[in-house]
């Protein structure tokens, strides 16, 4: 199941504008649910930094390890990549391009939004290369704006139900009793892949028996 042409393009343009209302200069946002829902790039948090870097005007960056290039390409229209090899200090380009971005805003100050699984190891080496900068919570915004859901993310919610009941009756067509919890969630991920749906953010769950 894949998102229409533009949907990344257009949430990036209203999370811009959204961070404009509510006073943010940028937004450092770490692989998670909301970078997905960003890019549509699905990664794993991990000891390489990899953050994106997004700009109220409407610039923005993606900054991540030269290797992983090949898993995020194509970005979205006007995200660019930012890619650093193991001898760089991937702090000092995110300190570096929000620096480069100054001449654009109002203030010498910039307020940086930061999301909620930004890990704080990265965060602290940002904050270090950034004094006058003041820092503040993302969730306000991208909650805002993942909780309202367009028209596209409508028709996909309803054929992704839709999806899952098929999967949902084909199981209980099956035999479960006198199988284990792992086969059960197996079965369960193949029907999913069969037809289309990524699990692996969310993997089946299956319990039974007591806990």
């Amino acid at each position: 199941m894949t998102l229409e042409a533009g949907v990344y393009d257009r949430r990036l343009e209203l999370t811009a504008a959204q961070m404009a209302e509510a006073g943010m200069d940028y937004m450092l946002v770490g692989p998670s649910a909301d970078l997905r829902y960003l890019l549509g790039v699905g990664l794993k948090a991990n000891e390489k930094l990899t953050l994106l870097v997004l700009g109220r005007e409407g610039r923005a960056a993606l900054v991540a390890l030269d290797s992983m290039k090949p898993l995020v390409l194509p970005l979205p229209t006007g995200v660019e990549y930012r890619g650093y090899d193991f001898s760089d200090d991937p702090a000092k380009i995110i300190a570096e391009y929000i620096s480069s971005g100054q001449a654009a805003l109002p203030t010498s100050s910039p307020t940086v939004g930061v999301a909620d699984e930004v890990l704080s190891t990265f965060l602290i080496s940002i904050q270090h290369l950034l004094p006058n900068a003041r820092f503040t919570h993302a969730a306000p915004v991208l909650t805002t704006l993942r909780s309202i859901k367009d028209a596209e993310e409508v028709r996909l919610l309803r054929r992704l139900g839709a999806l899952l009941d098929e999967v949902f009756d084909e199981m209980i067509g099956r035999q479960i009793s006198g199988r284990t919890e792992t086969q059960v969630a197996a079965d369960i991920w193949t029907l999913l892949r069969k037809r289309g749906i990524d699990a692996s953010h969310f993997p089946p769950s299956v319990g039974s028996g007591q806990n």
